[in-house]
């Protein structure tokens, strides 16, 4: 009996020197393979990982490098920080967790990494751990393509490579780069996105506690990931913080001077209440942006510039012209309007932009009811119909063509002879008032005046002043322009009409203010370009007056559902315009302060759905009140002030008449097209009453009425 167990213990001695004999000759063949390998490998320095590009909103501070992050941009979620930078519980939590002989070792814990190795000769397969910090940086970082191989070619590389790089580099040096490159779940790759991504916290934020969930993600990055398994988080969390307990009382590995034994009990004892919160930030998820339609353009152009390379990789700094404060406001504004008037206004879609009038920088844009429904971006992309939004571009026209805003305008049904073709303009409320002034007209938005006074113009002449002014959309000069069958986008608008409060001057918007690289190099600035951004379009004088009428809009016309007062209630002066289609397919209000100019458009994707009798002053005007209101509170009363040259530009009052005479239809000028006048569809409240001229009776006519002696129906011209 006792020979045969002693026979057994001998064969199994042998088998067991067989089995090392064995990994040791796959260990040295596999080894010989790789090192020929390796040196090309460590022949470059430590990577620093690709970088995140953060992009943040105007009250971003340089020398606190913090301010309100609109989105990072990244292939992958990483920001380098020094080990000086790395809090020591992290540190001391990490190397307790994953590798407590690291300051002792040359990269390799060649015990664990026998029992390693001799499971895998068992099972064929990775079984069980036994890396030390500078393996895991060697396969994660230096071999990314073979990492998930579990074969022992792999583990072997790993060894080799893990004593070269101790060789080259110092243990400090190995570990910055191991907690700046390894993943943690989450898409974040090193501590410091860690921090932010689930705990919205600055490294040196961070509790014992947050370290030791930190410190025990890369085990299982994905799996341990505690937005997604909370218990396997909390799990490895109490298993970090009592290896962090056993080091401190009986370890001999680690300096955890700075450490207490009550702190990591104290620790311990929150991580095993099932009621304590881990204290996660909401989940973002790796592509979130705050403001999305305007960062995915801040992006868009980046990319134009710098390459998409660049961008992803590079860990830029971008400060944009975005007010947060202004853009939460302009979100909520049309949100609100889409949810109230969706159903009974036939609504789905909105847009807004508002600019500062002196600089042209973004303060707030919105694009769009739901980015992540659809990311087609309606404030900057194709453009819509504007309405009668454009009117003051012909009006612009006129004045600087020598009009005056007491020039009369003929409100009355008339046919414009256009080729073969019929153009007869009406009005939104299908009357016609007879005489008016070019101030009247703009005031209660006249369509059929405004025509007139386009065809007097020219609509090349138009075209050319509302491109002069910021229009970069194409238009086509047609009679009916003023009334809205042009597209123009409404990033374009709100940079037009600000040249009115600006006295004249076009200003190039700009939504990238400065742009920073990893390094706090500056690579550009856009904060004192203002001049080379500034060109005229208009005369300080046509300027001032078109401010003078479009106050009339607010004050008195179609726009009084714009008027707001700021935040101690006074009413704030301002000019603007409405702008709805014939077909209600489009719904505008573009106006301006003295400071600020915002565009609000409404309508729907698809073209063929119309809204249910909107217009500009119906759901945009108050959605523009309701944002101006907003961004107001704080903000001081603002006068319009004249630019110099025009500081004694007036204009008369709104004035509308009957007809008197055949003089009052046969006004001066030099017109586009041929037009005639339908006389029956004159009203009679529209004709002056007069003293009867025997003549006019005697041949037939009606007293002061139109001669209809060339055409039972029309006056031609």
């Amino acid at each position: 009996m006792w020979a045969f167990v002693k026979r057994a213990v001998i064969y199994a001695n042998i088998g067991a020197l067989v089995a090392v004999i064995i990994a040791s000759g796959f260990l040295l063949k596999t080894y010989l393979n790789v090192q020929s390998n390796i040196q090309s490998i460590i022949n470059t320095d430590l990577p620093h990982g690709l970088q995140t590009t953060k992009v943040y909103s105007r009250d971003y501070d340089p020398d606190e490098g913090a301010g309100t992050l609109l989105a990072n941009l990244y292939l992958e979620n990483r920001e380098y920080v020094p080990l000086r930078e790395i809090p020591d519980r992290l540190t001391a939590c990490t190397l307790a967790s994953e590798d407590k002989r690291f300051y002792k070792h040359r990269g390799v814990d060649f015990l664990a990494n026998v029992r390693a190795l001799m499971a895998i000769v068992r099972s064929g397969t990775i079984v069980q751990g036994g890396s030390t910090i500078t393996q895991q940086l060697a396969r994660n970082v230096f071999l990314p393509f073979i990492k998930s191989q579990k074969t022992l070619n792999r583990k072997v590389q790993e060894i080799v490579l893990a004593q070269a790089l101790e060789k080259k580099f110092s243990k400090d040096e190995i570990l910055e780069s191991y907690l700046n490159n390894i993943y943690y779940g989450a898409g974040a790759y090193g501590v410091k996105a860690a921090s932010s991504t689930y705990f919205g916290k600055e490294l040196e934020e961070l509790t014992l506690e947050e370290c030791a969930l930190i410190s025990g993600l890369p085990q299982k990055p994905s799996e341990l990931n505690p937005f997604r398994n909370p218990d396997g988080a909390a799990a490895r969390r109490l298993q970090v913080l009592n290896r962090l307990l056993d080091e401190k009382r009986r370890g001999k590995n680690l300096d955890l001077t700075h450490i207490s034994d009550e702190e990591i009990q104290q620790a311990l004892v929150h991580a095993r209440d099932p009621e304590t919160d881990f204290g996660l930030v909401e989940r973002h998820e790796p592509a979130m942006m705050r403001a999305p339609y305007f960062t995915s353009w801040v992006r868009e152009l980046l990319y134009d510039k710098y390459g998409e390379d660049q961008v992803l990789r590079q860990g830029l700094i971008v400060v944009t012209s975005l007010n947060w404060e202004y853009q939460q406001i302009a979100e909520n504004a049309v949100k609100n309007a889409v949810d109230k008037y969706r159903e009974t206004k036939r609504v789905s879609e909105g847009a807004l932009v508002s600019l500062d009038v002196e600089t042209g920088e973004v303060l707030a844009l919105v694009g769009g009811y739901d980015y992540e429904a659809s990311k087609y971006n309606r404030a900057v992309q194709g453009g819509r119909q504007v309405g009668s939004a454009f009117k003051p571009f012909v009006y612009t026209t006129a004045l600087t063509q020598g009009m005056s805003p007491s020039t009369e305008l003929r409100d009355l049904p008339i046919d414009y002879i256009i080729g073969r073709k019929v153009y007869s303009p009406r009005n939104s409320d299908l009357s016609f008032r007879g005489i008016v002034n070019m101030v009247y007209a703009l005031q209660y938005s006249r369509n059929a005046a405004t025509v007139d006074l386009m065809n007097r113009v020219g609509p090349e002449s138009a075209v050319e002043i509302a491109h002069k002014m910021g229009v970069k959309s194409e238009l086509e000069p047609v009679l009916s322009l003023p009334l809205g069958v042009a597209n123009v986008k409404p990033i374009e608008m709100a940079a037009a009409f600000s040249c009115f409060a600006r006295g004249g001057d076009y200003v190039e918007p700009v939504l990238i203010l400065q742009v920073y690289d990893r390094y706090g190099v500056l690579l550009e600035d856009h904060t004192e370009d203002v001049p080379l951004r500034t060109r005229q379009a208009l005369e300080p004088r046509v300027a001032r007056t078109m401010v003078l009428m479009m106050q009339r809009v607010v004050t008195g016309g179609t726009g009084t559902s714009a008027r707001f007062r700021n935040g101690e209630g006074q009413l704030q002066p301002t000019g603007g315009k409405t702008g709805t289609t014939d077909d209600y397919g489009d719904a505008w209000f573009v106006g301006y302060t003295p400071k600020v100019c915002t565009a609000v458009w409404f309508g729907n994707d698809d073209h063929r759905v119309k809204m249910r009798r909107v217009f500009g002053a119906t759901i945009p005007a108050p959605t523009w009140k309701e944002f101006m209101a907003g961004i107001y509170q704080d903000r001081p009363l603002e006068q319009f002030t004249p630019p110099p040259g025009a500081e004694n530009v007036g204009i008369p009052g709104a004035s509308v008449r009957k007809l008197q005479s055949l003089a009052d239809i046969q006004a001066e000028g030099v017109y586009t097209y041929p037009f005639k006048l339908r006389v029956e569809d004159i009203e009679e409240e529209l004709l002056e009453e007069e003293e009867a001229d025997e003549e006019s009776v005697e041949a037939g006519g009606r007293p002061g009425s139109p001669d209809r002696s060339t055409d039972e129906h029309h006056v031609y011209f």
